[in-house]
């Protein structure tokens, strides 16, 4: 074999090694590429389970505060069990008392779980009636809010009584139906 056919072979033999480097670099850079993907969707589900690891943590922590907080609402069914509430607190109070209207006002939004629901009712009794009424509605341990009450003398009674009587428009949350 001549010189220049070893050349040749050599050359070629060169080529072919180079080749197969390159092709080797080629797929070590591919392979570099997708374990730094890998690594980085690792990094990603390890930030998404630490949040919600910090979530359940924030939900086990809170749990007995949103309970109470949640029996602050009329529930969904309570609509009635609310109305004879009320209604005990004129009994309670020595009050004559009538619920005049009610209804559910909006949701507080589209998205919200809980809706306003409106009351208006009347209450006719001696004047520290009325106002022991009044306390008593004030201090439901619901999330409720008087917007208004009005307090004006009742004509005189059969016995010359001095009676009062009490418009008062409440407010409360109630717990939305679902959608």
């Amino acid at each position: 074999m001549g010189y220049k056919q070893q050349f040749f072979l050599a050359l070629s033999v060169g080529i072919v090694a180079l080749a197969l480097l390159v092709s080797e670099l080629a797929a070590i850079r591919s392979g570099r590429a997708r374990l730094a993907f890998t690594l980085e969707a690792i990094s990603a589900l390890e930030h998404e389970r630490e949040a919600l690891d910090a979530t359940r943590s924030l939900a086990e922590r809170t749990a007995r505060d949103r309970a109470a907080l949640d029996e602050k609402f009329i529930p969904r069914d309570g609509v009635v069990a609310f109305l004879k509430r009320i209604e005990d607190l004129g009994k309670r109070s020595g009050t004559t008392l009538a619920v005049e209207t009610l209804s559910a006002a909006s949701p507080i939004s589209s998205e919200a779980s809980l809706e306003d629901m409106a009351l208006r009712f009347t209450a006719l009794g001696a004047f520290q009636n009325i106002v022991h009424l009044l306390a008593l509605v004030e201090s439901l341990p619901v999330a409720a809010e008087v917007t208004s009450a009005r307090l004006e003398a009742a004509p005189a009674g059969e016995e010359g009584a001095s009676l009062w009587r009490t418009t008062v428009f409440l407010h409360a949350l109630k717990k939305r139906d679902a959608q």
